[in-house]
């Protein structure tokens, strides 16, 4: 019955504890959780939704590199950091993403462009600075009207990817320093 199904929880939660406490440094986040008992279930399901999201982007990059080429909405780079031609293709996929009907257009860095694969990259954009600025809001200011893109590293099992999610212009064409492009 019910007291059943709790003596199992107790008992898991018990041995996860034990065995996160073994592993870990005393005094970091994961054993400092550990002494609320009620975090036990949210450290949990945190830890399966980070493992189910790294999952979604694996399977994302993996169908984008399946296409034959890179097209309007598709763009693979090595290691080409070049902040000026990020803001430009910001720019010109979010147009490419609204005229093809799409909701999103994506900049995969960490993708050979000749076969696609994998070949991962050096590429940390939250490290990036422009003028002692964070890259990410030094972009967001030149992108107008604003558009929440974002950068995720995902560790695909061939090597790390960096992946920018744009998703599609939606009230006016978007710019990127007064100028708008776009991918055709």
């Amino acid at each position: 019955g019910a007291g059943a199904g709790f003596s199992t929880l107790r008992f898991l939660l018990q041995w996860l504890r034990h065995h996160l406490l073994l592993n870990c440094v005393k005094g970091t986040k994961a054993s400092i959780l550990f002494h609320n008992p009620y975090n036990h279930a949210r450290l949990i399901m945190d830890i399966n939704r980070a493992e189910r999201e790294q999952q979604r982007y694996i399977v994302l990059i993996d169908e984008l590199r399946a296409q034959t080429s890179e097209n309007a909405l598709v763009e693979f780079k090595e290691n080409n950091t070049d902040k000026e031609m990020i803001g430009r293709l910001c720019s010109a996929l979010a147009n490419a993403a609204r005229v093809d009907n799409q909701d999103f257009a994506y900049v995969v860095w960490g993708i050979r462009d000749s076969d696609h694969a994998v070949i991962g990259t050096s590429f940390e954009p939250d490290k990036q600075t422009v003028n002692n600025q964070g890259f990410q809001i030094w972009l967001a200011q030149r992108l107008k009207p604003s558009i929440a893109f974002s950068f995720r590293t995902i560790q695909h099992p061939a090597g790390k990817v960096v992946l920018l999610e744009i998703p599609a212009a939606t009230t006016a064409p978007v710019e990127f320093d007064k100028t708008a492009y776009i991918r055709i």
